[in-house]
């Protein structure tokens, strides 16, 4: 429920702030907001929809590593719903593993003369989703706590939907074709 997502995202937030990184996250989120990927919904939407709806909590992955995305923000999908015991993955019908062994992939490799790498920069925030996944991948949000709690949606297919994979293979094959 609202309420107890609440709770759940007030707890992660104060961790936020323990660690220092409020500002890192909150940048993170704008540029996920300002790209389209999650957008805020309007009292209006919330109350006009008559469809399922379902929370999900939100929270920091740290990657010092890397140059592009230190702080990857991360919905989890596998959050099970209070009330009815099921998560937004419990939700999908199964979908094959596309993802390739790595032993295959070396082989395959390797018979090629020529070979391309690339790195596919916020590769999942690229493929769109429909209305119902909007409201099936809700979570709350506020830039500080000073602020109400905004109900978002994600827009595109999120790290740990269970169907991820998949739909960025599925897409890769689409635009190579294209």
């Amino acid at each position: 429920s609202f309420h107890q997502i609440r709770a759940v995202q007030q707890n992660i937030e104060a961790r936020i702030e323990k660690q220092g990184l409020t500002p890192t996250y909150n940048a993170e989120m704008q540029k996920m907001i300002d790209s389209g990927s999650v957008r805020p919904l309007d009292p209006r939407e919330l109350q006009e929809w008559d469809g399922p709806v379902h929370f999900m909590p939100h929270f920091a992955i740290l990657n010092p590593e890397s140059s592009s995305t230190a702080l990857r923000i991360v919905v989890d999908s596998k959050c099970p719903n209070r009330k009815s015991g099921l998560s937004f993955n419990d939700l999908i019908s199964e979908v094959p593993n596309a993802l390739n062994e790595i032993l295959q992939v070396q082989l395959r490799w390797r018979e090629f003369e020529h070979s391309i790498m690339y790195d596919l920069l916020k590769a999942y925030h690229t493929l769109w989703t429909g209305l119902l996944e909007l409201h099936l991948r809700r979570f709350l949000f506020r830039f500080s706590t000073q602020e109400d709690w905004t109900i978002y949606g994600y827009t595109v297919v999120a790290f740990r939907d269970k169907p991820a994979a998949l739909a960025l293979e599925l897409g890769k094959e689409l635009m190579a074709r294209l």
